[in-house]
C-alpha cells in the first residue's frame, strides 16, 4: 500500500482520521510523523507512506515519498 493515493473522508489529524485509497479500501488514517501537524482536510489527496496496524500513515499528495 505504501505510495497509494487517495483523499480524504473524514479530516485527518495526528490522532485520527479517515482516507479513502484508489484501489477502493476505506482506511483509518493520521498524519505522518513530520508532516507540519495540519488537518488534512475532506476530499484532499493524500499519499500512504507507511502503515501502523490498521493504520495508514499519509501525508498531502503534493508531497513526495521520504
Amino acid at each position: 500500500l505504501l505510495g497509494t493515493r487517495g483523499h480524504v473522508v473524514q479530516t485527518i489529524t495526528k490522532t485520527d482520521g479517515q482516507a479513502r485509497l484508489d484501489n477502493g479500501e476505506t482506511w483509518t488514517a493520521r498524519t505522518a510523523p513530520g508532516v507540519d501537524h495540519r488537518d488534512l482536510a475532506p476530499g484532499e489527496e493524500i499519499l500512504v507512506v507507511s502503515i501502523d496496524g490498521a493504520t495508514a500513515m499519509v501525508v498531502p499528495a503534493e508531497r513526495k515519498l521520504p
